[in-house]
């Protein structure tokens, strides 16, 4: 910088531009970039992080690995609810689903009913949630299961 005014000063204003422009050129593109990559750190993880949810039942999410299998879903409704069935699968770990599901439904009003073996089931307002994990070659194939209490 002393170097730069020392040319303004000198009536070398060209020489000194030729000095300083790399620098405010280098000084905007370190901006836009640091600019773009805070950006992109700031929007993917939250949309990594929040959850996506079931076409199916609205309110019940699915954890990041898992994709939905709609083709394989079943609803009908009942004088005492509804009925509704459906699968995801998806190259996530039994554990890391059964820690998903343990950690968000209680937010979503679900209560722990009973887990035996691969067999997860939640209670909530007269519904009950059943979840069977099953594991097949690297693939964890997750059913669910909501019927009337």
């Amino acid at each position: 910088m002393e170097d730069l005014l020392f040319f303004v000063l000198n009536g070398n204003a060209e020489l000194a531009m030729s000095l300083y422009m790399p620098c405010l050129l280098n000084n905007k593109l370190h901006k836009i970039i640091v600019s773009f990559f805070v950006a992109t750190f700031l929007v993917i993880p939250v949309q990594a992080i929040s959850p996506k949810y079931l076409s199916v039942v609205a309110d019940l999410p699915l954890p990041s690995g898992l994709v939905e299998e709609i083709e394989s879903s079943l609803s009908f409704n009942k004088l005492e609810g509804s009925i509704v069935e459906f699968k995801a699968r998806g190259k996530l770990s039994k554990n890391a689903a059964v820690s998903f599901y343990n950690t968000t439904l209680p937010r979503l009003g679900w209560g722990k009913y009973n887990t035996e073996g691969s067999l997860f089931s939640w209670l909530r307002s007269g519904e009950v949630l059943q979840i069977v994990f099953v594991e097949e070659i690297n693939i964890l194939i997750a059913r669910f299961s909501i019927t009337p209490r």
